[in-house]
């Protein structure tokens, strides 16, 4: 079997393999030490392909392209049926055809891609059922929902969030026509994502006693977000005390003699308890979290598939220092890089100005505009902290590229409209 090359790859992708390879040889899910429940399966099952091929980066790299220009169409078809409109769906398509993130992620061995289309997958099927309520298309965004959660956990309460605000909207919109229909149908979306994700869980609890989705939360909350509080309040580089922690967390596990659950148990109390006693500081880290996802510009990961050879993580003194501090050393340290950056982040603030521009102008009795915007929200409010960065924007272009299509067709209207001076 051959080496992957490393430009198709990150830190995540070795991980992803193994466990790959251990479903595909050992038909089980699970690491070198115990059965898996940090990472979810719907990745590792994607690779198998791949894997029997003897060409894992080139086989999944020609599916996940495959999977980016559905998407792309995806993007296109839903907003048709939300703007009943050509060329604003064109203009959407465009939109998210161009955007550097959707290209240069389909060429790496990660889960965006196959999130991104299974998410636009989703939300293809829970518009056609807000605009036809039948339980055909709820049992189907239901499987997709549930399928977004076993690719990335970040997914796992996304039908909850939405079905929620949806109802809620539903209830009190003058406007909406066979509302027991549709909240009817929007329940059995959610019971049916709901009861596929709680098999997971089931499983988890029967193999280690940790009854959650994924450990990843838990891992997360400790030794990032936590960590991020302690290294500000201490005045001490990020990584250091997360290093400091880890050894700490070790020693307890020992000295305490923590199981599987019982360890993460502990991760999830002392994180909270730290994170609620500097609630100020840590909004103040998971904003700033929300703005690098918003606006890495993404030039970074093109360095690293062309094997620049110059400083690529111009950007990663931004947990320890101020973002002026870091722009300055960045374009002093890899000026090609910075503006490659800056090329990209001006065509991501005009994205920006389309998507504006299509939420202002869109119709506010629609319920499958809404629908939209709660997806957009959910992924955008749940992506902050020191784990925030241009990455974990991707899924959600789709739905920015929608609007901006919208939008962009708006003020294209309002010049033409508007007679030359």
């Amino acid at each position: 079997m051959s080496e992957t090359p490393a430009v198709f790859t990150r830190s995540d992708t070795p991980p992803y393999l193994a466990l790959a390879k251990q479903l595909l040889f050992s038909h089980s899910f699970s690491n070198a030490h115990s059965p898996e429940v940090f990472r979810t399966p719907a990745y590792p099952v994607f690779l198998i392909p791949g894997l029997l091929s003897s060409h894992v980066e080139i086989t999944t790299i020609l599916i996940q392209i495959l999977l980016s220009a559905l998407t792309v169409y995806l993007v296109f078809k839903s907003a048709l049926i939300i703007f009943e409109d050509k060329a604003v769906a064109a203009a959407s398509a465009f939109l998210y055809a161009s955007e550097p993130l959707s290209v240069v992620y389909s060429l790496i061995l990660l889960t965006e891609t196959l999130f991104t289309f299974t998410l636009m997958c989703f939300l293809f099927l829970a518009i056609k059922l807000i605009k036809n309520p039948t339980a055909g298309y709820a049992l189907a965004a239901g499987l997709f929902a549930a399928i977004c959660s076993y690719i990335r956990p970040v997914a796992l309460y996304l039908s909850i969030f939405a079905v929620i605000l949806q109802g809620i909207y539903i209830v009190f919109s003058k406007t909406q026509k066979e509302k027991k229909r549709l909240i009817i149908n929007l329940a059995l979306m959610l019971f049916v994502s709901l009861l596929l994700t709680g098999i997971w869980q089931m499983r988890n609890l029967k193999e280690t006693g940790y009854g959650r989705f994924s450990s990843v939360s838990d891992f997360n909350l400790y030794f990032y977000h936590r960590v991020s509080v302690m290294a500000k309040n201490e005045k001490l580089p990020f990584y250091q005390v997360q290093d400091t922690e880890e050894k700490i967390f070790k020693r307890i596990v020992a000295e305490q003699g923590l199981d599987y659950a019982s360890g993460f148990a502990y991760m999830q109390r002392q994180a909270l308890k730290t994170l609620s006693d500097n609630v100020g500081t840590f909004a103040v880290i998971y904003i700033k979290g929300i703005a690098a996802v918003l606006f890495s510009p993404g030039a970074t990961e093109y360095a690293e598939l062309f094997s620049y050879k110059g400083k690529k993580d111009i950007f990663g003194g931004t947990l320890d220092l101020s973002p002026v501090k870091v722009l300055k050393n960045a374009a002093s340290d890899a000026p090609l890089l910075f503006a490659a950056n800056v090329f990209l982040g001006l065509l991501l603030i005009l994205c920006y100005v389309f998507m504006v521009g299509g939420v202002v102008n869109m119709k506010k009795t629609d319920a499958a505009c809404i629908f939209m915007f709660i997806v957009l929200a959910y992924f955008i409010l749940l992506s902050g902290g020191v784990t925030g960065y241009g990455r974990f924007r991707h899924p959600v272009m789709p739905v920015i590229s929608i609007f901006g299509g919208y939008g962009l067709l708006q003020i294209i209207a309002r010049i033409r409209s508007c007679p030359l001076k």
